[in-house]
């Protein structure tokens, strides 16, 4: 039977918990790995991250706002990326992952109190949620009175209103659209358009005239 389609995004604020039947981390390199794809996805999609968990060997929890992104895209990007990485088993996320949209600052507080709760926190460096203790983790977002939860998404980005900002963009920070010819100007601007607009890399690589699988390399690697 096919899966049931998840319904329509109504925050941009989750708690995210996603299980396995076999251990998706081994060790802590299996861990370090996991963080550091975190931070890509971070880069690639602009989000932020408010907390993650990975006490335990079988599951992940991560809290992240998603701004103006799908959490389905995020989490396809981190289970593919760690898949690859993982490429010693098959079916590591067999199990669909559980997302709880969050709607108050409230709601957000009681779940970190939640995390923190795990009697392994106090010792653990795979568990974490606050960029002012002396954790080294500078990717983590701290947690403001006015964090902004998105409930209304736009519309994608038409291709005309894209190529706009972008010789905007490129017109304030380089004056001339002739640094394009610069791979790591270009580069950098793919990565700040697509985080910046809600577009797909289609419209990407048209513009640029690259291959998709080039603009995915740029956007998860920066090559």
């Amino acid at each position: 039977m096919a899966r049931q389609a998840r319904n329509t995004q109504k925050s941009s604020l989750f708690s995210i918990k996603q299980q396995s039947d076999i251990a998706i981390f081994k060790d802590k390199k299996d861990r370090g790995v996991f963080i550091e794809i975190l931070q890509q996805a971070k880069k690639k999609f602009g989000f932020d991250v408010y907390g993650y968990c990975l006490l335990d060997d079988d599951a992940f929890w991560i809290v992240i706002n998603t701004k103006t992104r799908s959490v389905a895209s995020i989490m396809q990007s981190i289970s593919i990326s760690y898949s690859l990485y993982r490429s010693d088993v098959e079916n590591l996320f067999l199990r669909r992952y559980k997302s709880e949209a969050i709607y108050d600052l409230e709601t957000l507080n009681n779940i970190m109190q939640t995390m923190m709760s795990d009697p392994r926190y106090e010792t653990c460096e795979y568990c974490f949620y606050d960029i002012d203790t002396n954790q080294p983790f500078e990717f983590i977002a701290p947690i403001h009175q006015d964090i902004e939860i998105q409930k209304k998404y736009p519309k994608k980005t038409d291709t005309e209103t894209m190529i706009r900002f972008i010789e905007d963009y490129v017109g304030v920070h380089y004056n001339t659209l002739s640094v394009l010819d610069d791979l790591e100007i270009r580069n950098d601007i793919i990565k700040h358009v697509y985080a910046c607009l809600n577009i797909t890399q289609t419209q990407l690589s048209q513009y640029f005239k690259i291959s998709n699988s080039a603009i995915s390399k740029i956007l998860n690697h920066g090559i």
